[in-house]
């Protein structure tokens, strides 16, 4: 009997009691083989995991100082927040981290997790997700809206958010302890000190927050407008807001002491350290100003930057400064003397954070950098999110960010050096087609790549478009792909070599697709146009749509077209509109059609489904927490793709959830294959291939399955 088995058998408090206390008690005989043992096995994860929670199991593994299971429990430590909302998915996040290491302990708990007779899971065939022994120690996730503004202090968290909130997690665990409510509007910046947290909002409000008990203590009104920037130190609080002022509060009273004037535009960043205050101004002013906190009198302006200082800090003696001039400047407090210009970000840099001897610099280009103080090394360069890094903080040793992507990411680099697991494009991944044991996609960094669905292995880089490529389709030895530079190319898929440019399209060309010796292509131009794909002639423009085209197909002889107006069916050979889809409240971000049935993503969240034949809405598929960017259709399973992260597989006739998988990056395009894995398999094998903002692409075969095999061969 399997052990999962044996403790599923167990009484209820018996098998809570083993499985909660099992591995202390192996400890403290000094059973230390029997410890790892329990410890590199997947039914003991998977039932502790299931009945108590991934964060004791984390903690178990600090009763060992074995490497493989150190390894483990840093992969579990990297899942956490998948694992605390859905324990299903421990064997694809296990399986996603821990793939690319080859220790013969690592890969027979690897083994187990592949051959679990649960529910339907999805099985990473690609090690898509951040391995452990990297700097990356622990994503917080909670907020639902994009996180702008981070501070750390006495072993605590404090982000604020596009949600209206601010939360306050525990940096050791990554529990959220605290939800701090009360703003109407974002909450752009965040600070923390003597018990304390501080909050500006956008609602033109400064909130004060008891640290332990998160109870709002106070409410500091006086901007005119929205609020970027706060501080606190010596007993005050400094604010900054659009209304071109900083206000200096004190902090027991609430009352405002002073009120800083003399920007000229938006007051964007705000530090204070020894009895002085740093602003920047707007994006748009290239200098820092200092300030006399006691007297709010002004001392200095810094100029040396080419664009506008967007981020400052105060520590050590030193003022840190990020521009959008893509730069960092070090300067000494006292003097006003620069003493560093730290170069090596390519895109603005829009926030620093200076502590413990180093500066830590976050861009739009979605890096963080880590710089040292006295020197200016550049000491490491992490590409930490799928979208711009707003807010930097260095606390205890780590290094924490905050991005657009909605996560907070806790690093610890005396780990060592960030690295990549997979070759990856540098851009966003907008589209991906899979056929002839070939996967193509194509992205945000211009080029078209075509790997082998076998090996993972990068065969081609077609380059030639000059903006982003937007779609990929692939049918008949062909590439088909759309751009932004509002052209479609064809492209040889086994050489390389580009055998045709269509051009016509007024706009971005958003979608194409590929069937039945036709191109359909969708565009900004709010039209769509099918081509003939032997010879690139265009054989119909399909108007009818008053908003950009985002997502077409074809099947059985009709085109699908998918626009914030509405969705329409047309006829494949006349170009006539057959049927114009009602229901849909949002844009219409991807389309497919099969089994006599048409798949359409959206904006609102949602999946829905609908009969081709009549145009009919058969069911709404609910779950997604963003915009459903990718659907395809495959034996009798629907796959979605959402910015939530996540891949979704439903029921196509119950629209029920069959199966879920999450990323680190927002899903923006997928395609789905269905592989003949052994003559010993009666049931086919769907594999799902998807791709992300980050640049990665995602193999996912979906195990056990009703409809699927349930075998996943190494």
């Amino acid at each position: 009997m399997l052990l999962y088995e044996r403790l599923a058998a167990m009484p209820e408090e018996k098998r809570l009691n083993t499985l909660e206390n099992l591995p202390s008690y192996l400890a403290n005989l000094g059973q230390t083989g029997r410890l790892q043992t329990i410890l590199t096995t997947y039914d003991f994860l998977k039932a502790k995991v299931d009945a108590i929670g991934v964060e004791q199991l984390i903690n178990d593994y600090e009763l060992t100082t074995n490497v493989e299971a150190q390894l483990i429990q840093a992969a579990m430590r990297l899942s956490a927040h998948v694992l605390a909302d859905d324990p299903e998915q421990l064997p694809g996040q296990l399986i996603g981290r821990l793939l690319t290491h080859r220790q013969p302990i690592l890969q027979a708990l690897l083994d187990q997790a592949r051959a679990w007779h649960g529910k339907p899971w999805l099985y990473p065939r690609l090690p898509g997700l951040t391995s452990p022994g990297g700097p990356l120690r622990r994503i917080l996730r909670g907020h639902s809206g994009e996180v702008d503004a981070l501070a750390v202090a006495e072993g605590l968290v404090v982000s604020g958010s596009e949600d209206q909130t601010v939360r306050v997690w525990d940096l050791a665990s990554g529990e959220c302890l605290h939800i701090l409510q009360g703003h109407n509007d974002v909450v752009f910046a965040v600070a923390v000190a003597e018990g304390l947290v501080v909050s500006g909002s956008w609602d033109q409000t400064v909130r004060v927050w008891d640290l332990e008990s998160g109870q709002c203590l106070r409410i500091l009104q006086g901007h005119t407008g929205p609020v970027n920037a706060v501080a606190v130190a010596e007993g005050l609080v400094v604010s900054g807001s659009r209304d071109q002022t900083m206000r200096v509060w004190d902090l027991a009273s609430g009352e405002c002491l002073h009120v800083l004037q003399g920007h000229s535009a938006d007051v964007w960043g705000i530090a204070v350290a020894e009895g002085r205050v740093v602003s920047c101004s707007g994006g748009v002013d290239p200098r820092v100003w200092v300030w006399d906190l006691a007297s709010g009198q002004l001392q200095r302006v810094l100029e040396g930057h080419s664009g506008g200082v967007t981020a400052v800090a105060v520590a050590e003696g030193r003022i840190v400064s990020g521009s959008s001039d893509q730069t960092v400047r070090v300067w000494d407090l006292a003097s006003g003397e620069c003493l560093h210009v730290l170069q090596g970000h390519t895109t603005a840099v829009w926030a620093v954070a200076v502590a413990g001897g180093w500066v830590v610099s976050g861009s739009f280009g979605h890096v963080v950098r880590v710089w040292d103080l006295a020197s200016g090394e550049c000491l490491h360069v992490i590409y930490a999110h799928s979208a711009e890094v707003t807010a930097v903080a260095v606390a205890e040793g780590r290094v924490i960010s905050g991005s657009w992507d909605q996560s907070v990411r806790v690093w610890d680099l005396a780990s060592g050096e960030y690295q990549h697991v997979l070759e990856a494009h540098s851009a966003e991944v907008w589209g991906i087609a899979v056929a002839e044991g070939r996967v193509v996609s194509g992205s945000g960094d211009q080029t078209v790549r075509v790997w082998d669905l076998a090996t993972g292995e990068c065969l081609h880089v077609l380059q030639g478009h000059t903006q982003w490529v937007r779609a990929v389709a692939v049918a008949e030895g062909l590439i088909v792909s759309g751009s932004n530079d509002q052209t479609v190319r064809i492209w040889d898929l086994t050489s390389g070599e580009c055998l045709h440019i269509l051009q016509g399209h007024r706009a971005d060309v958003r979608a194409v697709v590929v069937a039945e010796g036709r191109i359909v292509s969708g565009s900004g131009d709010q039209t769509v146009r099918v081509w003939n794909l032997a010879s690139g002639e265009c054989l119909h423009i399909l108007e009818g749509h008053t908003q950009w085209v985002r997502a077409v197909a074809i099947a059985e002889g009709r085109v699908v077209s998918g626009s914030e107006d509405q969705t329409r069916i047309w006829d494949l050979a006349t170009g006539e509109c057959l049927h114009v889809l009602q229901g849909q409240t949002g844009w219409a971000e991807a389309m497919a059609v099969a089994e006599g049935r048409v798949v359409s993503g959206s904006g609102d969240q949602t999946v829905r489904v609908w009969d081709l034949a009549t145009g009919e809405c058969l069911r709404i598929l609910q779950g997604h927490r963003a915009a459903v960017k990718a659907v395809a259709i495959a034996e009798g399973r629907v796959v979605s793709g959402s910015e939530d992260k996540t891949v979704r597989v439903w029921d196509l006739e119950s629209g029920q959830e069959v199966a879920k998988w999450e990323g680190e990056a927002g899903i923006l395009t997928c395609d789905t294959i269905v592989l003949d894995i052994g003559a010993s398999e009666e049931r086919p094998s769907l594999v799902i291939v998807a791709g992300d903002r980050s640049g990665y692409v995602h193999g996912l075969q979906l195990l056990g399955d009703r409809e699927t095999a349930t075998y996943a061969p190494k």
